[in-house]
């Protein structure tokens, strides 16, 4: 049976970039014919990105296109990153409001024979305005998380992003640009055990 009845809601911010590489030609020496071996002759670099923050309830803050060309590229999207991470985290509570209800929605309200969020049939003493019979919106609220959708990611930008966060990341956390640490909270949703 279907319980996360949160998750139709939309998140109130998401995020798609995309990566730019470059390929850069590599002189290696032709090893030993007797043996199996791969000879690279190409390395790809990271040399761009681009990325679009777009406001699901309210369009005044979905943000213009942002974009980078240069070196550590990945590095810098990471930093843009986490600073827009924190100013969406900061006016998100203006999307949760107070309920108000019209005359109408009280009269509808009256007349439901089951729950807006999981289609459960109402308890007559246990139904509330705000919430219902087994409380199930309390779990249908703004998440505090930034969805950030990538074109390729499978395919191509992942290598990039792993590449760096091995790098920049100790105990979750960064160093920024002012020398400050500060904290790298990374989820994926895994499609293999790679």
């Amino acid at each position: 049976m279907f319980k996360n009845h949160n998750r139709p809601l939309r998140a109130p911010f998401v995020i798609y970039a995309d990566f730019e590489a470059i390929t850069e030609k590599v002189d290696s020496c032709k090893p030993n014919d007797n043996d199996s071996y791969t000879e690279a002759d190409q390395k790809h670099t990271d040399c761009g990105y681009g990325y679009k923050v777009v406001c699901s309830y309210d369009d005044k803050y979905t943000k213009p296109i942002q974009y980078y060309r240069g070196e550590n590229a990945v590095y810098k999207f990471m930093e843009k990153i986490l600073d827009e991470v924190k100013f969406q985290k900061m006016i998100k509570y203006r999307f949760n409001k107070l309920l108000k209800m019209t005359k109408k929605d009280d009269e509808n309200f009256k007349k439901a024979k089951e729950c807006h969020i999981c289609n459960k049939k109402y308890d007559e003493d246990k139904r509330v305005r705000d919430h219902c019979h087994e409380a199930c919106n309390l779990n249908f609220k703004l998440t505090d998380k930034i969805p950030v959708i990538f074109h390729n990611l499978r395919g191509y930008d992942s290598h990039f992003i792993m590449q760096q966060i091995g790098q920049i990341t100790k105990n979750n956390t960064y160093t920024n640009k002012k020398g400050e640490e500060q904290e790298m909270n990374i989820n994926v949703i895994p499609n293999n055990v790679e």
